[in-house]
Order: C-alpha cells, then structure tokens, then sequence
C-alpha cells in the first residue's frame, strides 16, 4: 500500500491540498494522515493501536520511516480538522 501512495503521488497532493500545520518538523501532514490509514489497513481500531507499530522494526522498514507519529500527536492532529480540511482530504 505504501508503495501505491508513493507511486500515485498520494503523500504529495496531501501535503499540498490540506495545508493544516504550519511548522513541518517532525512530520508532514501526509505522514499523519497515512499513519492512521496504514494502522487501520494494519487491524487497528482506536488510537492506542497506533502505539505498538511505533516500535515495530518491520512495520517501519515496510514504511521506509525511522518513526512514525504517536498517539497523542495523532489525536491532537485530528483535533484541527474542520469541514473545509476533510473536504480537502
């Protein structure tokens, strides 16, 4: 699946269209965004599911990430969606 987002251009068009943070460090909003796509492809079903592939070496290596966004960071990043965002996504 992470190979389609890359070959489609997923990742970029997400971080162009949605526009939700200002400051880019550690991640971008792609990253965010599909980190909770792949969790949900990967069985989860709530936030703490998004804990265990934190340090999951061949969940990270599948991604070709050295982190992956926890859960707070996930929650405190869908907390800034509104309409217009989800619209855009």
């Amino acid at each position: 699946m992470h190979l389609l987002v890359q070959r489609l251009g997923l990742d970029r068009l997400i971080n162009d269209r949605l526009g939700l943070l200002k400051v880019h460090l550690p991640y971008h909003e792609s990253d965010r965004v599909l980190n909770i796509a792949f969790n949900l492809l990967a069985g989860g079903t709530r936030d703490e599911h998004l804990e265990p592939p934190r340090n999951d070496e061949g969940y990270l290596d599948a991604l070709g990430a050295r982190r992956i966004p926890d859960p707070t960071t996930a929650e405190d990043f869908c907390r800034r969606f509104d309409a217009g965002h989800i619209t855009a996504l």
